[in-house]
């Protein structure tokens, strides 16, 4: 129940599947920086 007052961005950020995607974009995002 408590995890229903949970804003629903926090709730994306708390699904596994969602932090890996997420995580993999910074990294990309990261790799065009550097080599850019």
């Amino acid at each position: 129940m408590k995890q229903n007052l949970l804003p629903s961005p926090a709730k994306r950020f708390h699904n596994p599947l969602t932090n890996k995607t997420f995580i993999k974009t910074i990294k990309k995002n990261i790799n065009l920086s550097i080599i850019l």
